[in-house]
């Protein structure tokens, strides 16, 4: 079974003008803040929010690599957890967007910048610590986009502090590879596919291993998505692999089994593309692309 990747794109504009259009207030950062996690020290900001006349605070991180880039060698490979560093780095600013399959964005033109070093997620998170032992509970949004296009940096943290971390919660936003990068197969163990499905779950682990140090609890998670977004958490609900890294899910307007999910297509286009860019031609040269040397 693979994840489709054709020109189907589900319409989920209403839920991303939802999230957009209700931020009740300008967020200004105040301060710094320090996060130390198993990877290394994180430099984040304090973001002072009005909301229904209280003033509120969130710790915001931005653009945390979850992964190696999957570029070089390790492109069409599965995602591996990234390499410690010694420095406090700076998680001040969204990391770029995945590669869309479609040349054209539909939405508010937020994700202009785009790379295959993409693999970064976001923490919003209640400033004051939890008066609970364990940490807040933790919600970790997937955003959709029919497995082709999307990105976190397109509902911004704004709408999420507000809305959510304002009501004691901790919001992570994830970022997964689209299109062939993410979903292209070749039917055999050189090349099997679901590639963003991967990135999905080494962002899940990451949270589970190190979202105690933003002030989250591990045990209370919950995975939630739309569209796209939401098969991919039926998958991981489903999935020996990850099901045991969150407690629940929320699942809006997607599931793995969906008519449009899936498609038996998938190795055959996947198959035309690799034609298409003439790797059936130049494989013997090239040890990157030697996985695609079938075709």
């Amino acid at each position: 079974m693979y994840c489709k990747i054709d020109y189907f794109v589900p319409l989920f504009a209403c839920l991303f003008n939802y999230l957009s259009a209700n931020s009740l207030s300008a967020e200004k950062a105040t301060e710094d803040v320090i996060c130390n996690t198993n990877y290394g020290k994180l430099k984040g900001f304090v973001a002072e929010n009005l909301v229904d006349g209280l003033i509120t605070k969130a710790n915001v991180f931005l653009g945390i690599p979850f992964a190696k880039p999957p570029i070089a060698e390790l492109r069409f490979e599965k995602p591996i957890a990234p390499n410690k560093w010694k420095d406090i780095q700076n998680a001040s600013a969204f990391s770029p967007a995945c590669f869309p399959h479609h040349s054209k964005e539909f939405r508010n033109g937020q994700a202009s910048s785009h790379s295959e070093d993409c693999l970064y997620l976001n923490v919003i998170a209640p400033h004051s610590k939890s008066p609970e032992p364990n940490g807040y509970p933790v919600l970790v949004f997937i955003h959709g986009g029919a497995f082709a296009i999307g990105s976190a940096v397109e509902f911004g943290w704004e709408s999420f502090a507000d809305l959510f971390v304002s009501q004691d919660l901790v919001v992570v936003t994830i970022q997964y590879r689209l299109g062939p990068l993410g979903f292209a197969a070749s039917g055999d163990e050189s090349f099997p596919g679901n590639l963003g499905l991967w990135d999905a779950r080494m962002a899940m682990k990451y949270v589970n291993e190190n979202i105690h140090h933003f002030g989250g609890d591990p045990k209370r998670v919950t995975a939630w998505g739309h569209s796209a977004g939401s098969a991919i958490v039926d998958g991981l609900s489903l999935s020996t692999h990850s099901q045991d890294l969150f407690a629940q899910s929320i699942q809006m307007s997607g599931a793995v089994f969906g008519e449009w999910t899936t498609s038996n297509r998938v190795i055959q286009e996947s198959d035309k593309l690799a034609a298409a860019l003439n790797c059936d031609k130049h494989l013997a040269d090239s040890k990157l692309l030697k996985k695609w040397e079938r075709f």
